[in-house]
């Protein structure tokens, strides 16, 4: 389960570190003249690949303080209109559609 564990986590560490290392090295290309636009989609794109990247690290580090007891989970009665946005938000290409939150009851989370 470990090994399983540790393989997913490296391939999601390294997706978002290829696409800004990709990003980055194309626009230290000498050989190529990118226009302003394509320089700001490729910086855009540079800028999202590490928000992900720290997303993940802070997620991992979150994960060891909880297993070593560090961090304490503080459960709490919480509404899906809260948690919705949040996920929702870091999947923005994919065709969701949301009904009855206000009608679903509250679930405890941190």
């Amino acid at each position: 389960m470990r090994t399983a564990m540790l393989a997913a986590v490296s391939h999601d560490l390294r997706t978002p570190l290829a696409g800004a290392l990709a990003a980055v090295g194309s626009l230290r290309s000498r050989d190529v003249d990118f226009s302003p636009e394509e320089r700001d989609e490729l910086l855009s794109a540079t800028e999202e690949s590490l928000a992900r990247l720290g997303r993940l690290v802070d997620d991992l580090v979150d994960m060891s303080r909880l297993q070593t007891g560090m961090l304490r989970l503080r459960p709490r009665p919480t509404g899906w209109g809260e948690v919705l946005p949040a996920v929702l938000n870091r999947f923005p290409d994919a065709d969701v559609t949301v009904r009855g939150v206000a009608a679903a009851p509250a679930v405890r989370a941190d």
